[in-house]
């Protein structure tokens, strides 16, 4: 099977979190990610840095959750 993935990293927050903080980190992050010179350290160390906001999260879950299910199943893996 070829196979082309990546490492997506994130933080966590308890579900409690007030949804103006988890926007607040979410921004803070995007502002870390989007600057030149996080964006170059990450390049020479073979990171590609993508931003998936809090707006975003549930829909690229579902998503995540659906390639790799499906992959997973075209391996004979996962639930019969």
């Amino acid at each position: 099977m070829n196979w082309v993935d990546g490492a997506f990293r994130g933080i966590g927050m308890p579900k409690s979190t007030p949804p103006e903080l988890r926007k607040r980190m979410s921004d803070l992050w995007a502002n870390l990610n989007n600057d030149a010179e996080m964006k170059e350290l990450a390049a020479k160390n073979g990171f590609e840095l993508t931003n998936i906001g809090v707006e975003q999260m549930d829909a690229f879950m579902k998503e995540r959750t659906q390639i790799y299910t499906e992959g997973a199943a075209r391996l004979g893996l996962g639930k019969k």
